[in-house]
């Protein structure tokens, strides 16, 4: 909560749109929305560009503020010329409860099957996720050394992450 009263969550993550992914905040964040529950765009904290910005700029997402399964997001645009873009550096983590979430999260994010790795995608804006099962967190957080490498070994050749063959590993 800030002092003016508006209710703020203390750490939020901005993601900046720039160079191929330039212009797309606004779809990637209405994307998003629409693929997790307890989801939307925080009225009146949406700032687009004008005219008076430029023509390249003009109707893009300046700042949004939206929440994505009941935690805060920042998207911006920008058409700077920045020297990064998106990578595997940062993801996102969606934790599933079910095979047939895995699989719903897989099939409606994943865009680059050349980036698919032991449960990690990248969508269609350049974004890289993790969708992982929240039994194999549990494994990897209470198995034995032995357990946690089973895992790991099963883990390693898989795209999209098989609960059933991380039991049988595990």
């Amino acid at each position: 909560m800030h002092d003016g009263g508006m209710d703020i969550q203390l750490v939020t993550p901005c993601l900046l749109f720039v160079q191929e992914a330039f212009g797309r905040a606004e779809a990637a964040m209405n994307d998003w929305i629409s693929i997790f529950k307890d989801s939307y765009v925080l009225d009146g904290h949406t700032v687009r560009y004008t005219e008076e910005d430029g023509d390249e700029l003009d109707g893009k997402i300046n700042y949004a503020r939206f929440v994505l399964s009941g935690r805060e997001f920042v998207v911006m645009d920008s058409n700077e010329n920045h020297m990064f873009s998106f990578n595997e550096t940062q993801s996102l983590i969606a934790f599933c409860e079910t095979q047939d979430e895995v699989d719903t999260y897989w099939e409606r994010l994943s865009a680059v099957p050349e980036a698919e790795e032991c449960g990690w995608l990248k969508d269609r804006y350049g974004v890289s996720w993790q969708i992982i099962p929240w039994e194999m967190e549990e494994m990897m957080t209470v198995g034995s050394q032995e357990q946690i490498e089973q895992v790991v070994q099963a883990c390693l050749p898989m795209k999209k992450l098989d609960i059933a063959t991380l039991r049988k590993a595990y």
